[in-house]
């Protein structure tokens, strides 16, 4: 017998077997809309660092869907120590990489979608806004976190601008401890959010590259 054991947003909850004590999410959205985020989660089935689709069914106008379970807590809340920033975003650029190279933009990263565990594990979540590869003229995502041309041209939604929110999702959790401790660790995250989209990594791919050389130099250096 399933449980609620968090209500999580007001369609969204936390549920809890009795007998297993395994964990799961129940979603409850819109026909039209549900049924796009199941199939976006079916695209990413698989992908370690997304949420995995368990089962779907409608009932009336609506889909019910569940999904695995993932126990950590939002970037913006949970505690992070720069070489654990550093670990982690090296991760989440993989796992955004797997996710483009599957067709799929999130459109919607901000630190309330990443979750980090005590392990430095991270998973990317709520693929609600999330579309295949195509041009839409709609702004969609968290304003605060959204590249410009997602606001003044959405048309030009890119790799490049997932990979802005992404990178601004870091760098605003942690600007105040890196300006004080390690300045130059920034730069890392300030070349994914160049305002100008042909100038910024055109993929996770190749931010990958670039961090993995950034990397090498800081884990060389001493109480970073």
């Amino acid at each position: 017998m399933w449980q609620v054991v968090e209500e999580l947003t007001s369609c969204c909850w936390l549920e809890e077997c009795d007998q297993t004590h395994y964990k799961r999410i129940k979603k409850i959205l819109p026909l039209k809309r549900g049924v796009e985020e199941v199939k976006v989660l079916k695209t990413l089935n698989g992908i370690q660092g997304t949420p995995s689709l368990l089962s779907y069914h409608v009932e009336e106008n609506h889909i019910v869907f569940y999904m695995s379970y993932f126990e950590g807590k939002a970037l913006d809340v949970v505690s992070l120590e720069t070489k654990q920033a550093m670990e982690v975003f090296g991760r989440g650029l993989k796992i955004l990489s797997h996710i483009h190279a599957r067709g799929i933009w999130h459109r919607d990263l901000c630190p309330r979608h990443i979750l980090i565990d005590g392990d430095n594990n991270i998973m990317i979540i709520d693929f609600g806004a999330a579309t295949p590869r195509q041009a839409k003229d709609e702004i969609s995502g968290t304003l605060a976190f959204a590249a410009p041309e997602v606001v003044f041209n959405p048309k030009q939604f890119s790799d490049s601008s997932d990979l802005f929110a992404y990178a601004k999702s870091f760098y605003t959790r942690l600007t105040s401890e890196l300006a004080v401790k390690r300045p130059e660790v920034l730069d890392l995250f300030l070349r994914g959010m160049v305002l100008d989209p042909e100038k910024r990594f055109p993929s996770a791919l190749v931010y990958m590259q670039y961090f993995h050389k950034c990397d090498s130099w800081y884990n060389n250096v001493k109480d970073i």
